[in-house]
């Protein structure tokens, strides 16, 4: 979910990354690379999302380091929304998962998992 969630968000980014690329003024192109910049970023932690998901289902050891990774550049993600005083419907919401999925991986089931020896 929070993969497509994720996704959704990045394809947002970048069509209004390229709307204002159009645009021709001198300031635009270099905000809308730093949208595009972004969008790109959230595509892959989406993609981690979807990795680490698909890795826990399959028992692969990778599952741990996706899922802490992806973790790590959400909370960086919510910090930015923080700091650009976003509501707090949309920094909770944003934060709810990679909280549950950290909480997983710190866990004795998730520890295990950073060291098994199953999968490739």
């Amino acid at each position: 979910m929070q993969s497509a969630l994720s996704l959704f968000l990045a394809g947002e980014w970048f069509s209004g990354g390229s709307q204002l690329a159009g645009r021709g003024v001198v300031l635009l192109p270099i905000i809308s690379a730093a949208i595009f910049v972004r969008s790109t970023v959230v595509a892959c932690v989406a993609l981690l999302y979807a990795f680490f998901g698909w890795a826990l289902l399959t028992g692969r050891r990778q599952a741990w380091l996706a899922g802490f990774i992806a973790v790590l550049f959400s909370g960086i993600g919510v910090l930015i929304l923080v700091a650009e005083q976003e509501p707090i419907w949309r920094i909770v919401g944003r934060a709810a998962i990679p909280v549950v999925i950290l909480w997983y991986l710190l866990a004795p089931a998730g520890r295990e998992l950073a060291h098994a020896r199953g999968g490739s």
